[in-house]
């Protein structure tokens, strides 16, 4: 059903520094399989999340492999569990 010729699957550490309801996260990554060999077998990705009282979350990021960016990414999402 999918080709396997377009996944990548990875493995990663991260953090992400809260700021009230807002946060910037920072993940290290490491392919364990892809078959796109010109980016390296490491990844970086940083973002910013935003959190509302309602329960919905944006979120802004890039994907890197060290300074060449190979993405941005944009993201909308609800939480059910809120600790805002």
């Amino acid at each position: 059903l999918l080709d396997k010729a377009n996944f990548q699957w990875g493995v990663c550490i991260g953090a992400e520094l809260l700021f009230n309801s807002s946060s910037i996260y920072l993940q290290q990554g490491l392919y364990v399989l892809s078959p796109f060999k010109g980016n390296g077998s490491a990844y970086n990705r940083l973002g910013y999340r935003r959190r509302f009282q309602n329960g919905w979350v944006i979120n802004f990021g890039l994907k890197t492999h060290l300074a060449v960016a190979e993405y941005f990414e944009i993201g909308i999402g609800y939480s059910f569990k809120q600790k805002i």
